[in-house]
């Protein structure tokens, strides 16, 4: 919960800058993953279910890094109880995702969406809407780290994790048409284990995060 800026003279500890985001809101935990929408800095709380469940948005022109104005925060378990621990953020040009992955143990499909038009303060609910990936696949839940193509789809990684009680690690990929406007539309899903079966395991799968280059989507192993 400590965020450090910099300048461009590194090694020069005068320009460098904190703050402690438990004082300004005493629930905040850890987070994992943070994405820039042109103003403002939005943080997804982690996958640690021990934590808080705040995210935290940081607006880049309100005074700086310490300044209590500057920062909002939002608590997204009060949208429904699965939505938390996440694993990474990203933003499609209105809309800020947090990718759902919730503990080691018991996993989620629960993506937890803010509108950045819809004119509502970041922690009103009515800015905010939820999606459980699992009312399409059971096993598309866990995921860590997700894209935006810039063009029209988004992207969310399957995770490391297993979720059927043998060991089946997470193999379920989503992708998302973002001209489909209401979260739970525009969904598909594709097992990546089914591109080579044959291999130790029963194929890729498990990763840990995505990258979008040109026409290509890559899988981190």
């Amino acid at each position: 919960d400590v965020f450090v800026t910099y300048n461009e003279d590194w090694d020069n500890s005068q320009l460098w800058n904190y703050v402690d985001l438990k004082q300004l809101n005493v629930g905040t935990g850890s987070f994992v993953g943070a994405v820039f929408d042109g103003q403002y800095i939005y943080f997804a709380p982690s996958n640690n279910t021990l934590d808080p469940t705040f995210a935290a948005r940081y607006d880049t022109k309100a005074g700086g890094l310490t300044a209590v104005q500057a920062w909002q925060f939002f608590d997204t378990a009060t949208l429904h109880p699965d939505a938390r621990g996440f694993e990474g953020t990203f933003f499609d040009g209105r809309y800020v995702y947090m990718v759902p992955f919730f503990g080691v143990s018991e996993h989620s499909g629960r993506v937890a969406r803010f509108d950045t038009k819809s004119g509502f303060a970041f922690n009103n609910p009515n800015g905010w809407s939820h999606f459980d990936t699992t009312s399409i696949n059971q096993y598309a839940k866990g995921f860590l780290g997700g894209s935006y193509d810039n063009k029209r789809y988004t992207f969310m990684t399957p995770g490391p994790g297993t979720f059927d009680g043998v060991g089946r690690t997470q193999a379920i990929a989503a992708k998302r048409d973002t001209t489909q406007t209401s979260l739970d539309a525009g969904w598909e899903l594709f097992d990546t284990q089914l591109i080579a079966p044959q291999l130790d395991g029963g194929g890729p799968r498990g990763f840990c995060g995505t990258v979008v280059a040109g026409d290509y989507l890559y899988f981190v192993p």
